[in-house]
């Protein structure tokens, strides 16, 4: 009896013909969302219309194949024997296409990757071809598995994977879409709010599921609008901090503030081991890994990769040609020394490195590798030398060095072989091309900076030969700056070198190497900012353990021949009668570079994915999940509760007495009863003689049916717990 009288009021039980087209809709716009997002957030270099051919069809086909059992194991044999016919048939365009794809990936990981040696090779005369045929049949193959988990009712699953793909990419770079993320949570509301839907959609829900739509996309173009938009500084700290905790999720926890002025006072250490190294012979080593050049209000940057097109696009290749980088600046010079009878001698240390626990964004190389050995490294084919690895590379890696006798450049700066041109001529011509690079990119300061500087520093307005300008600078910032570990946060109010030197004037290394930096440049000295560790051999021991306290930031100075050498700056790790910018192992003090964090704070905050950083991450990821996950319940509860009240108060008596039957149906198929056995006589003998005579129904008759359906779910929520209610409330939006 109760199924005779059972009419859903949403119709999902009355029949399959229009659901295939809806959940068509849905995963149409789930695979083009879930592509864009990925493909805009990693600048894959693909426009829309690469992927819409393959997401719509694609997901309408797939829905109706799915539509029976019979015709969906047919339809999916034959799209794999077609998608490997034709994979088989254009592998070359494929190939290309998805080498072209990796590259981009790559490139936008880490911001100097175009240049590096590990990239996929790519024929460039076919490259936009091969790369929109890459992505439709990427997109057709997306629609293929998205209608499949679709269609099988794994809505958590699918909406995770859409909300993942449009917010990864803003987690991760600070960047994305504000239309792929719109179209992706509108998908992921349309996934949740319908996508366990087997029968026919009325009119008046497509309405109410339409003004749903438009509420989220409405809401969702406003939070990104005032995220990408708003001035305040609260809202800047957000993004930056969601970057940096997506990073350390990719490459593990950071020892050093990246060149960040932000972070500069919050960066803490734990004593932790980072990298172990093993040399045939000890020697002190400044092992570089966060490089910056570019100076911002902000912090250090990388290089923009348009500096290394224009006038020099193509010369690190023809560098590399050459038997020249400047990666290996230096180590060219001490061979040439050699060969021309100048003072540094040729000798070559052999050194081993494994990455503990320290950030795998870099491989940490100091200034004097080998040519040679650089095919043994993540080098690009630029002049900074880190190379990114992320998740699952190795850890491990070797390299031969060249030994410059107690780190003392200056001794070997300028030889004769060199100043008269005398030596190796495509050594001459190209480390004169790229001393005039680095003249050029490595030398610009701010206007308000410079002026601060003439009317301050000594020697105020002069071009300074590098070494005799290691003295001053140091001098000049030990009479402004002192050492300290707790410095005083950086207030953004005026510029950062400014504030340092007029108003803090302390602080750890990282500042005194900002500031030193620009002071550098000032006095016409190309110099940038480098992070990473300070390396000092134990007597008697043949592996060297660097831990976080080793984590450091110094000054690389560029001179001509030599290339760019570090420069030690901050007081404690030079001595004062010296001038060669090594940095000093006998100065009998070891100031820390971060201050230590207090001991309570000490719990699981090493490096590596399982920081607390990393945690807090996921954390907010899958509250940001939960939370859009009750909002879109919410809102079809909401959605739902008005249907079935407008429904119920519906002027035409035999349709309020059809949703009211209908809900009391369903009530007692919650609880596991008969209708039948839980109305009274009088509702049951109406029921009856509405279903199966041609009595027609009173305003009188639809009240009492009406209030009848009331009152059993008053009776039903009080019989049941709060854990039950909440599953007869919202069971239907998850199943």
């Amino acid at each position: 009896m109760g199924n005779e009288i059972s009419i859903d009021i949403s119709g999902i039980k009355a029949s399959s013909r229009n659901t295939w087209i809806l959940r068509g809709f849905i995963t149409f716009c789930a695979v083009l969302s879930l592509v864009m997002g990925i493909s805009s957030g990693f600048k894959l270099g693909t426009g829309v219309t690469a992927v819409l051919p393959g997401a719509l069809i694609g997901g309408f086909l797939f829905q109706f194949l799915l539509r029976k059992k019979k015709s969906a194991i047919i339809g999916y044999v034959a799209f794999l024997v077609a998608a490997t016919a034709a994979g088989i048939a254009m592998m070359n365009q494929v190939g290309n296409g998805f080498a072209k794809l990796a590259n981009d990936v790559l490139t936008t990981v880490n911001k100097n990757m175009a240049m590096a040696n590990l990239m996929f090779v790519v024929d460039e005369s076919t490259a936009k071809t091969d790369e929109l045929i890459t992505m439709i049949l990427l997109s057709f193959v997306s629609a293929a598995v998205m209608a499949l988990i679709i269609r099988a009712r794994l809505n958590l699953l699918a909406s995770v994977l859409v909300f993942l793909a449009v917010t990864l990419p803003m987690i991760y770079k600070g960047d994305g879409s504000a239309v792929w993320l719109m179209l992706g949570l509108v998908s992921v509301v349309l996934i949740m709010y319908v996508g366990n839907v087997h029968g026919n959609i009325t009119a008046d829900m497509y309405v109410h599921l339409g003004i749903c739509m438009a509420v989220i996309a409405g809401l969702t173009m406003a939070v990104y609008m005032f995220m990408a938009y708003s001035p305040l500084q609260v809202v800047d700290d957000i993004k930056t901090n969601m970057q940096y905790h997506g990073e350390n999720v990719i490459y593990g926890k950071s020892d050093y503030p990246e060149g960040k002025f932000s972070r500069y006072d919050d960066t803490i250490i734990t004593g932790e081991e980072r990298l172990q190294i093993r040399m045939s012979q000890p020697k002190q080593m400044y092992m570089r890994g966060f490089v910056g050049s570019k100076y911002t209000e902000d912090g250090w940057e990388d290089s923009d990769l348009k500096i290394y097109g224009g006038d020099y696009e193509g010369v690190f290749e023809w560098f590399s040609s050459n038997d020249y980088s400047p990666l290996a600046n230096l180590s060219a010079y001490v061979t040439q020394s050699a060969e021309n009878g100048g003072e540094a001698a040729d000798n070559s240390i052999y050194v081993e490195i494994s990455n503990i626990s320290a950030r795998r964004k870099y491989q940490y190389v100091p200034e004097c590798v080998t040519y040679s050995s650089l095919e043994n490294l993540y080098a690009p084919k630029n002049d900074v030398n880190f190379r990114s690895q992320g998740l699952g590379r190795e850890t491990d890696y070797f390299f031969d060095m060249v030994d410059v006798i107690n780190n003392d450049y200056k001794a070997i700066y300028g030889e004769k072989w060199y100043q008269d041109q005398t030596g190796d001529k495509i050594f001459h011509d190209s480390e004169n091309v790229y001393g005039t690079f680095a003249r050029k990119y490595y030398e610009d300061i701010p206007d308000d900076m410079r002026e601060y500087f003439d009317s301050h520093v000594p020697n105020a307005g002069q071009k300074m030969n590098p070494f005799d300008a290691i003295k001053v600078v140091r001098d000049y910032m030990a009479g402004q700056m002192s050492y300290r570990n707790d410095a005083d946060e950086y207030t953004g109010d005026e510029d950062f070198v400014i504030e340092m030197l007029d108003g803090h004037k302390a602080g750890y290394s990282a500042h005194f190497a900002t500031v030193a930096t620009m002071l550098f440049r000032y006095y016409g000295i190309p110099a940038r900012y480098v992070e990473g560790y300070l390396v000092n051999p134990v007597a008697g021991s043949d592996v060297i353990s660097v831990t976080d306290e080793d984590s450091h930031a110094w000054v690389e100075i560029y001179a001509g021949g030599l290339g760019f050498i570090p420069i030690e700056v901050t007081p404690g790790y030079y001595s004062e009668d010296d001038d060669t910018g090594k940095g000093n192992t006998d100065s009998g003090t070891t100031p820390q570079t971060i201050p230590p964090e207090p001991e309570d704070q000490q719990e699981d905050n090493g490096g590596g994915g399982g920081s607390m950083e990393t945690v807090l991450l996921i954390g907010y990821i899958i509250l940001g999940l939960i939370a859009l996950f009750i909002v879109v319940l919410i809102i079809r509860r909401i959605v739902c509760a008005i249907v079935r009240r407008k429904r119920m108060n519906d002027p035409d008596n035999e349709k309020s007495i059809a949703a009211s039957g209908d809900y009391m149906a369903a009530l007692m198929a919650y609880q596991k009863k008969k209708l039948e056995d839980n109305i009274s006589p009088q509702l049951l003998d109406l029921l009856r003689r509405y279903k199966f005579s041609r009595y027609i129904p009173t305003a009188d008759d639809a009240k009492f049916v009406r209030e009848s359906a009331l009152e059993m779910k008053k009776n039903v929520v009080h019989e049941e717990n709060i854990l039950s209610r909440i599953k007869m409330g919202f069971w239907n939006a998850i199943r």
